[in-house]
C-alpha cells in the first residue's frame, strides 16, 4: 500500500529547490526537462507540473491546462515569477519553430493546420500521393506543392501515418 500524499505548499516545494540568483532550481523528478511532482488530482495520485502547481498555490485559483514554461530559459527553474503560461497550440508552434517537435507532435500540429484551413494537403490527398504511380513533378503541379514534398510523402518522411506498427508493410 502506498503512503498517503502530503499536501503541497509553496514552502514544501521551495524546500526541494536550490536558489541560484532569482531562480528556484528544481532538484526533484523531471520528465522531458519539465519539473514534475506527485499530487492528488480528483482523489487519484497523479504527476503534475511543479510550475502549474506553484502558480495554483500562489494565486489560490486553479490554472488552465497548457504548457508552463519560464522566462529565464533555465528548464529547472520553477520560480512563480519566471513562469509563463502558453496554450497548447502556441507551445507547439514555438517547438516547431525551434525544430524540437517529435513526429507525433508534428502530426498533431499538422492536424491543427488542416482544421484551420492553412494546409494545402490533408490525409486523403497525402494517401493518394503515396499510392499514385504518377511522376513527382506531375503530382506537385496537380496539388500545388513542391516536388521535394511529394518525394518526402512517397518515402514516408512527411505526412506519416501512425496507425499501427505494421502500417505500410503490406499492400
Amino acid at each position: 500500500m502506498s503512503k498517503p500524499l502530503a499536501q503541497h505548499t509553496v514552502e514544501s516545494l521551495k524546500a526541494r529547490c536550490v536558489e541560484e540568483g532569482d531562480c528556484w532550481l528544481w532538484q526533484g523528478y523531471l520528465t522531458n526537462k519539465t519539473p514534475q511532482v506527485f499530487t492528488k488530482v480528483d482523489g487519484k495520485r497523479a504527476m503534475v507540473s511543479v510550475r502549474k502547481l506553484l502558480c495554483e498555490l500562489a494565486t489560490g485559483q486553479p490554472q488552465p491546462a497548457g504548457h508552463y514554461g519560464n522566462t529565464c530559459g533555465n528548464y529547472q527553474c520553477v520560480c512563480p515569477e519566471h513562469t509563463l503560461w502558453k496554450g497548447e497550440d502556441a507551445h507547439m508552434r514555438y517547438m516547431a519553430k525551434r525544430r524540437t517537435v517529435s513526429p507525433m507532435l508534428a502530426s498533431k500540429l499538422r492536424r491543427i493546420r488542416v482544421e484551420a484551413g492553412q494546409a494545402k494537403l490533408d490525409e486523403a490527398k497525402a494517401q493518394a500521393i503515396r499510392l499514385s504511380e504518377e511522376s513527382g513533378p506531375a503530382l506537385a503541379e496537380r496539388y500545388g506543392v513542391s516536388r521535394s514534398l511529394i518525394n518526402k510523402i512517397k518515402r514516408g518522411l512527411a505526412w506519416r501515418v501512425f496507425a499501427g506498427p505494421w502500417q505500410g508493410l503490406f499492400k
